[in-house]
């Protein structure tokens, strides 16, 4: 059974993240980036198609595919639970579907980079989810690369990204179990993309009529076998299942 964390005040890690010159943190820093977020100014009013997608493009080369270690993820995951469980408590994000993700996208592999370029645990973009998160929650605060690769910076943001498309991009879907598995697919192929190759929407509100006329099967049997992003497909299938193993263990 998953131990309740209270919520920690971290006014000094905004107070530094804040400045200009950010200190470089390490993974093994005891000084962890979790979370409580200020409150959205109501400022960022960017549309979705103004933020590269998290993912970047349409190529195979978006999300790790290639497993180098024979470790047991289960256990590489252990490591990394307390600073899931705070990601969880303050985005409201299911602990299962982080662990999913990460699970997916960087096997647990802190130091994961892939083409696109996208980094650490949760393969986040600097042009994509790291700058929606900066400009809706840190005052456009500039992260580099190596504080990317900090597993707890790294997890905050991803987590916070997978709040913000369930909360903002699909806040007009009625089940939460599509809204769910819509926010997987934009994890992946972002929330342009999915308005856009969902049965061919061109609009939020459109977008949001269709999904909520389907059922959670349909919706579920669209994503996996007939959503027009090959890549999308599988990452949903692979996800969905992974947290459903996930679910089982906690």
């Amino acid at each position: 059974m998953l131990v309740c964390c209270t919520k920690l005040a971290i006014a000094s890690e905004l107070t530094a993240l804040e400045s200009k010159t950010l200190p470089s943190i390490h993974h093994n820093s005891t000084k962890q980036l979790i979370v409580k977020p200020r409150t959205s100014s109501g400022k960022y009013k960017k549309k979705p198609s103004s933020i590269v997608e998290l993912r970047g493009g349409l190529t195979s080369s978006k999300y790790l595919t290639k497993q180098t270690s024979n470790t047991n993820p289960h256990k590489k995951a252990t490591q990394y639970f307390p600073i899931i469980q705070k990601a969880s408590q303050a985005w409201d994000i299911d602990v299962s579907l982080i662990l999913a993700v990460i699970h997916v996208e960087s096997y647990f592999d802190p130091r994961a980079r892939s083409l696109a370029p996208a980094f650490g645990l949760m393969q986040v973009m600097k042009d994509g989810a790291v700058a929606e998160i900066s400009q809706r929650y840190y005052s456009q605060t500039t992260f580099t690369i190596e504080q990317l690769y900090n597993p707890s910076i790294n997890i905050n943001i991803g987590t916070a990204y997978l709040s913000v498309l369930k909360s903002h991009y699909l806040n007009g879907i009625h089940s939460s179990v599509s809204k769910e598995w819509l926010a997987i697919a934009a994890y992946n192929c972002g929330p342009s993309n999915l308005f856009k190759y969902f049965k061919r929407n061109n609009s939020v509100e459109t977008f949001s009529f269709t999904v909520n006329g389907m059922t959670d099967t349909e919706i579920f049997n669209y994503l996996i076998y007939d959503f027009p992003i090959s890549e999308t497909r599988d990452y949903v299938k692979k996800v969905i299942n992974r947290q459903r193993s996930y679910q089982k263990k906690l």
